[in-house]
């Protein structure tokens, strides 16, 4: 009877373990995910306002210029003697303003605008933050979210990286557990065509001198992986986006 309920006691803390390990591995991807999200509503919160009214500016600048040197080409003269030098003044300084405008993220043609840091933005440029990629299409511009951003990055990026590496200790586990289910299904099928032979208890005796060959041919292995995975997905950017393979 006493062994019975030791044995019960044994299993709910097998089952206790196993619980808490899978929560430690949720609460690092929630956590991550919970950070990336505040942060990118931080960013948002920071960078949007002075956004907004920047484009504004330009946007009321590029409209009055536009309405300026329309008039003045309707009132003017042609026959004025300083009509050619005004209105190749108006022109140059139109064209200044329609490339401030544009710089700053407007439209000359519909003369309208797009944020680019609404919430979805905040976050892509949040995970660019988070993962060392730094995309570069939007940055901070004002002096709170660059303070942020540093501080940001300072804390989520070694966060980042315990996330990762507790994602390929998982897959690392899984690829060791499903080698060691089906090695006996694998094996014979290898040694068919000659892949790997069965050793023999001489070659057993050589396998300390043939660790490092061993160990080069997984890291060979390795690094082919890695190039094909690398061109898969450089190939799906070709389809996706207007890009060359390199």
């Amino acid at each position: 009877m006493f062994a019975s309920a030791g044995g019960k006691k044994q299993q709910i803390g097998e089952k206790i373990q196993r619980v808490k390990g899978v929560l430690e591995h949720v609460g690092l991807y929630v956590g991550l995910a919970c950070y990336t999200a505040i942060g990118a509503k931080v960013f948002q919160e920071l960078e949007n306002p002075h956004e907004v009214d920047t484009l504004e500016t330009y946007q009321a600048l590029l409209i009055s210029k536009r309405e300026v040197f329309l008039r003045s080409v309707w009132n003017e003269s042609s026959n004025s003697a300083n009509y050619r030098e005004k209105i190749d003044q108006l022109l140059v300084e139109y064209e200044s303003t329609v490339s401030e405008a544009m710089n700053a993220g407007v439209d000359v043609v519909s003369q309208d605008f797009t944020i680019s840091w609404n919430y979805l933005q905040s976050v892509f440029f949040s995970t660019t933050i988070l993962t060392t990629i730094g995309y570069g299409n939007i940055a901070p511009v004002t002096f709170p979210g660059r303070l942020f951003c540093i501080f940001f990055a300072i804390v989520g990026v070694p966060f980042t990286l315990s996330v990762i590496a507790d994602v390929g200790q998982i897959f690392a586990t899984i690829v060791s557990k499903l080698c060691e289910k089906y090695k006996d299904d694998v094996k014979p099928v290898l040694v068919k065509y000659n892949i790997v032979k069965i050793k023999s208890e001489e070659d057993d005796e050589e396998d300390d001198e043939m660790g490092f060959g061993n160990n080069m041919y997984t890291v060979g292995g390795a690094l082919v992986f890695l190039g094909i995975f690398l061109s898969c997905g450089a190939f799906l950017f070709t389809l996706w986006e207007d890009w060359t393979f390199f």
